[in-house]
């Protein structure tokens, strides 16, 4: 992994779909997009594992495995992918707690939501079970 604790006070996590059998969420190899992980044991590849980084009024970039930020595909409204250097308005979430779990909503308004068939899209314009993400802290993740 490229960018463990890249900025300062940032933090390894993962995320987990709150619904169903709660998919970890991970960095898939093909378009380097993002996707829902549906294999047993998943939870400890390091594609599972991202960087939070907090910039300031509930917003946050995720730095993926490859040293990518995250971001939405075109604009919004499709998928996310990880393609991105820098942090710009396509690479910022704002970041919400509700009881369990976080939700990401997107620089358009729109929620990051996962798919019956296991994608991330940022679509969803109201809160629900499947814009809510568990939020792992990393010091959990590599605990014995």
């Amino acid at each position: 992994m490229k960018h463990i604790a890249h900025w300062e006070g940032s933090k390894i996590i993962q995320l987990r779909s709150s619904r169903g059998g709660g998919d970890y969420v991970f960095a898939q190899d093909s378009q380097h997009d993002i996707s829902m992980a549906i294999a047993q044991g998943v939870y400890n590849n390091l594609k599972t594992i991202f960087e939070l980084v907090e910039l300031g009024d509930d917003k946050v970039a995720l730095i993926a495995s490859n040293g990518q930020y995250v971001r939405t595909k075109d604009g919004g409204g499709g998928g996310l992918i990880l393609d991105r250097s820098q942090i710009r308005s396509h690479e910022t979430f704002k970041l919400t707690k509700h009881q369990g779990g976080v939700s990401l909503q997107a620089h358009n308004g729109h929620y990051v939501r996962a798919t019956n068939d296991n994608k991330l899209v940022v679509d969803s314009s109201h809160i629900s079970k499947w814009v809510i993400f568990l939020l792992i802290d990393g010091a959990k993740i590599f605990e014995s």
